[in-house]
């Protein structure tokens, strides 16, 4: 009987490399060190590591190594077993001691150069299945296609029959459409390391089974629109390619991995690490043995800090919203782990923190971080105080009570709809502004401000989602302003808390938000957030999460009698 695989210790600035000799069962290779410079040759696997269960066997250097699932399919795999041939490959979970989190720490901080030297990336979707070659050989062939390349996009070739059957469009029963979706929905295409693993590639392919497709061809035809005809979503993993080349922050980096997949949560950090600038990546330390709570918590507040650091802006607090914190960490760091129910979309109607008429380092002090107690200090103003809430909140979702719903919904309306009246009084532009307030003051695509109000009536928006009663006579184009709507006040409202303020306003804020809670002004920061003072007055203030207050999202055109006194928060 073989003996069981032990990793050696591996030399500084080196890296193993392994070639797969057989793909009989079980697969044999033979694995390597190699010092890590300018002369090495090598591809770089990308692939979705599934389940981290080690079920399956390879026989490595005449020894047997414990592996993944997805790692023994790809061991098994002619096509990576062919590429092996003129050079070795590179596969991080038989590369790196998987045990050994000293190791992993230098290896992980070495993958942005080691992506970026490899000869070429290739990406491993998996073993074929669910008409996978035709799907690779269709995408393959729009991507060539003269007539499909000449399109400005998709809906524009399906409107032309003659143009479709040049482009080699097939009707929309065909089952292309299904296999192209099955493909999407690969796993790959969700995880968090692809980040820099195809952005940094010289060269790229995609191979699922034997099929392969370069990464330049799927991106020719994602671009086109056509991702809508086959799957729901737009291969995620794609996203972070229109950006090839160029520089992005680490708030910008923590963006894109909201909502990807990783095994280990300090993943969320470290898997993109190569591509943030040398300064963020000197401020993060890479440290896998911590594997507790507390653990990621101390990554993600050093991530936090780098953020702050890196561009003294405080857009990395816009990723506080609609996130729950489950996490011992400081108020204003994000629980990077957690899903972002809410998105928080910064548009020229949200600048309370920030003059459009100078460059911030010109006209605003800035923020810092206190390194001992994580303590962030935030220059800015308070402009109001929380006066009264509505002690419910609107609510979305499907349940066995629909009607019970709608009842809740309307009922949390009318007690909105009377706290505005108590606090702005009546008639038409006071119920504009409190539907704008709603809405946070999106537009709706074709609708005037007066519109609103009709699209506010109970009969519409509360029963946009199919629960017209018989005496609503919608239009089409009316029922759909009034879905949009319905849409837009999800975003704006769902499990958020509407108040009134002090100063005879009216706003939306987070779920935590009670009387007394101070309205502020964070320079570098879009919107307005809600802070809280404790009982200690010594003690830093909480940061709760953003709020819209109508009439005071614009720090250009807003009276100079409502801010006052510049101050530094202690926010803890």
């Amino acid at each position: 009987m073989a003996a069981i695989f032990n990793y050696s210790r591996l030399p500084e600035a080196h890296i193993r490399l392994v070639r797969i000799k057989s793909t009989e069962d079980p697969p044999t290779c033979e694995l390597y060190d190699a010092p890590f410079n300018d002369d090495l040759r090598f591809r770089a696997i990308s692939y979705a590591w599934g389940s981290d269960k080690l079920t399956h066997r390879i026989k490595c250097n005449d020894m047997i190594m414990a592996v993944t699932e997805s790692v023994a399919d790809m061991f098994s795999s002619s096509a990576i077993c062919e590429l092996c041939v003129d050079m070795p490959i590179w596969v991080d979970a038989v590369c790196i001691n998987q045990r050994d989190d000293p190791e992993k720490a230098v290896q992980v901080r070495m993958m942005g150069s080691l992506y970026s030297q490899a000869e070429e990336v290739i990406v491993w979707l998996g073993m074929a299945s669910d008409d996978s070659d035709r799907a690779m050989r269709q995408l393959s062939a729009w991507s060539t296609n003269e007539t499909f390349l000449a399109a400005n996009s998709y809906s524009e070739l399906e409107a032309s029959p003659q143009g479709r059957i040049k482009a080699g469009i097939e009707p929309l029963y065909d089952s292309i459409y299904d296999a192209i979706a099955a493909l999407y929905c690969r796993s790959w295409f969700t995880r968090l390391w692809v980040f820099q693993e195809i952005v940094m590639a010289q060269r790229c392919r995609l191979f699922c089974g034997s099929a392969e497709i370069t990464l330049e061809q799927l991106v020719t035809v994602v671009q086109m629109g056509f991702t809508k005809q086959a799957s729901s979503k737009e291969p995620r993993a794609l996203a972070p390619w229109k950006h090839k080349g160029d520089t992005l922050t680490l708030t910008e980096l923590m963006k894109f991995a909201d909502e990807k997949g990783v095994t280990n949560p300090h993943d969320r950090v470290y898997g993109f690490i190569g591509l943030a600038s040398p300064e963020a990546r000197k401020r993060i330390s890479i440290d896998y043995s911590d594997k507790s709570p507390t653990g990621w918590s101390k990554t993600y507040i050093q991530c936090a800090k780098a953020c702050i650091q890196e561009v003294s802006s405080l857009s990395i607090l816009f990723l506080l919203s609609g996130r729950p914190k489950g996490l011992p960490l400081p108020s204003w760091c994000p629980n990077f782990n957690a899903n972002q129910r809410r998105q928080l979309v910064i548009s020229p109607r949200s600048n309370a923190g920030i003059l459009k008429s100078v460059q911030l380092e010109d006209g605003l002090p800035k923020a810092w971080v206190e390194e001992e107690k994580d303590i962030l200090f935030a220059p800015g103003c308070q402009i109001d105080h929380v006066e009264e809430i509505v002690d419910s909140t609107y609510t979305l979702g499907e349940g066995s009570d629909p009607e019970g719903l709608i009842a809740h919904n309307i009922s949390w309306e009318r007690q909105c709809q009377s706290l505005s009246q108590r606090t702005l009084g009546t008639g038409i532009e006071k119920d504009i502004i409190y539907i704008q307030t709603l809405i946070e003051n999106n537009p709706i695509p074709g609708k005037e401000n007066t519109d609103l109000i009709r699209l506010s009536d109970h009969n519409k928006y509360f029963r946009s989602e199919g629960f017209y009663n018989a005496e609503c006579k919608a239009s089409v184009g009316e029922t759909e302003a009034a879905n949009y709507f319905s849409i837009v006040l999800g975003n704006a409202c769902e499990d958020r808390i509407f108040f009134s303020t002090k100063g005879g306003r009216i706003g939306v804020g987070p779920p935590e938000t009670q009387p007394g809670d101070l309205i502020c002004i964070l320079y570098g920061a879009g919107p307005l957030y809600v802070l809280r003072r404790g009982s200690d007055a010594k003690k830093p203030l909480q940061i709760l999460g953003d709020a819209f207050v109508h009439g005071l999202m614009d720090l250009d055109d807003m009276y100079e009698q409502v801010r006052s006194n510049d101050e530094v928060f202690e926010i803890g």
